[in-house]
C-alpha cells in the first residue's frame, strides 16, 4: 500500500485500517516455526535446485566453497542460532505485548509496534506500569489478551492440533473447560515472565551474549572443552588420576557445545570471559513456547481488528494456535546443572566492583570461586591399572 503524497502529519483512519489489514494477515508464528524446524533438521544444507544454481551463477567460481558444509561447524552454528532465535522471539513477544497493552481505538497496531521504545528496559517498565494501573494488577487485561472469554476462532478443519513436547494443544478455547483455560493462562504468563527474565538477566548477561551472537564475531563456539570441578588435588609430580576427573567426586560442568564471549558489566568492571553451556533442544522448546504465547496475542488482536470486516483481497488472518494447557513450563525443561562460568580477565578499575569467578546454575543459584595460579597437569590412569593413557 502506498499513500503519496502524504495527506498530513497524521494517518487517516482509512490508512490505519489498511495498514492493520496487512499486518494482521501476516503470520509471525509460521515464520518462527519454519526457523525452528530448519534448526531441528539433520539434513545437510541444500546445494541443488534453482535457488542454489542462481546463487552459484551470481557469486561465480567462489560458489564452489559453499557446496559442502562441515558437520561439526554446522552443529556449533545450530546451537548459536537456537540461542539467538529464542532471544529474538522473547523480544518480539514483549514488544507486541506493549502494543496490546497500550493500543487505543483509531491507532494502527503496526505503527504502535514501530513506535515501541528503543530500549528494552523502557518497554518492560511501560508494560509493568500499564498492568499496575488496573485494579487487579492487570490480570484481567492479560487474560483478555491471551485467552479471551468469548469463543476463540478455530483454525481450518484440515489443520491438525499443534503439539509442543508431550502435551497436545487444544484447537481453540471453545474446546477446553474453564479450568483448563485457567491453567493455560498460567502457562502463558510464566512464559511472558521468562521472556522478561531473558531480557533483564545480567548474571550471566544474556543480552550481551545475544548481541555478540548477532554480530557473529565476538563469540567462540566450541565442542572440545571438558570442564570438570575436582576435589582431588594433583599429585606431587603434576599428574591427576583419571578417577579424579571421571569419578563420583568430580562435578562435570560442561561436556557438550559451549560458547565463550568477552564483556564488561560497566566501565568500572574489568574484562570478563563467560562460558555458556549451549543446549539447543531445550532452547528451541523455550523459543517455541514463547512464540506460541506471541501467536495467541497476535491472533486475538487480529480477531478484534476483523470484528467488523473481512480481510481484504482473499487473504486470511492466522488461525488460533491452540492453548498450552499443561506446559511446557520454563522451570521444568532443564535438569539442575551449571549453565555458565564467568571469569575475570583483568582487575576492576574500582575495587568494589568485585573480581570473583562465578558459576551459574539452571535454577538461578550462583556460586563464587577464588582460584589460585593456573597450573597444567597430566591426566593418568589410576595406579592399579596398567599405566598412563592420556595427557
Amino acid at each position: 500500500m502506498v499513500v503519496y503524497p502524504p495527506p498530513g502529519p497524521e494517518l487517516s483512519q482509512a490508512t490505519v485500517a489498511q495498514l492493520d489489514d496487512q499486518f494482521f494477515t501476516s503470520d509471525p508464528f509460521a515464520y518462527i516455526r519454519v526457523r525452528i524446524l530448519r534448526l531441528l533438521s539433520d539434513d545437510p544444507p541444500i546445494t541443488a535446485g534453482p535457488r542454489a544454481r542462481e546463487f552459484a551463477r551470481l557469486l561465480g567460481p567462489s560458489s564452489a566453497i559453499y557446496e559442502q558444509c562441515d558437520p561439526r561447524t554446522s552443529t556449533l552454528q545450530i546451537a548459536v542460532d537456537a540461542f539467538a532465535l529464542r532471544h529474538q522471539v522473547a523480544e518480539s513477544l514483549l514488544r507486541f505485548l506493549h502494543v496490546v497493552l497500550h493500543h487505543q481505538a483509531g491507532q494502527s497496531h503496526w505503527v504502535n509496534l514501530v513506535d515501541t521504545p528503543t530500549k528494552m528496559q523502557d518497554v518492560l517498565s511501560e508494560n509493568r506500569a500499564a498492568l499496575d494501573d488496573q485494579d487487579d494488577d492487570g490480570v484481567g487485561l492479560l487474560r483478555e489478551a491471551l485467552v479471551p472469554s468469548r469463543s476463540a476462532v478455530s483454525p481450518p478443519a484440515a489443520a491438525p492440533p499443534l503439539t509442543i513436547g508431550a502435551q497436545p494443544t487444544r484447537a481453540s478455547e471453545a474446546s477446553v473447560t474453564s479450568d483448563e483455560v485457567a491453567r493455560a493462562f498460567s502457562v502463558f504468563v510464566r512464559w511472558i515472565n521468562y521472556a522478561i527474565q531473558l531480557s533483564t538477566q545480567r548474571a550471566p548477561d544474556l543480552t550481551a551474549a545475544h548481541n555478540k551472537f548477532k554480530h557473529g564475531m565476538g563469540l567462540r563456539p566450541q565442542d572440545d572443552v571438558l570442564s570438570v570441578l575436582m576435589v582431588t588435588p594433583p599429585n606431587p609430580d603434576g599428574t591427576v588420576p583419571l578417577s579424579a576427573v571421571k569419578g563420583d567426586r568430580a562435578l562435570r560442568l560442561f561436556d557438550g557445545v559451549t560458547t565463550e564471549f568477552l564483556s564488561r558489566a560497566s566501565r568500572r568492571h574489568g574484562l570478563e570471559a563467560t562460558q555458556l553451556a549451549m543446549s539447543p533442544i531445550p532452547t528451541l522448546v523455550e523459543a517455541a513456547a514463547i512464540a506460541h504465547t506471541l501467536a495467541l496475542l497476535f491472533h486475538n488482536a487480529a480477531v478484534k481488528h476483523f470484528e467488523d470486516h473481512a480481510p481484504p483481497d482473499g487473504r486470511s488472518a492466522p488461525g488460533h494456535p491452540g492453548v498450552l494447557v499443561d506446559g511446557p513450563l520454563p522451570e521444568k525443561l532443564r535438569p539442575l546443572r551449571p549453565v555458565a562460568l564467568r571469569f575475570p580477565l583483568t582487575t576492576p578499575v574500582r575495587p568494589d566492583a568485585g573480581q570473583d569467578a562465578w558459576m551459574f546454575w539452571s535454577n538461578g543459584d550462583i556460586q563464587t570461586f577464588a582460584f589460585g595460579e593456573r597450573t597444567t597437569t597430566i591426566v593418568v590412569d589410576d595406579a592399579h591399572n596398567d599405566g598412563p593413557k592420556g595427557g
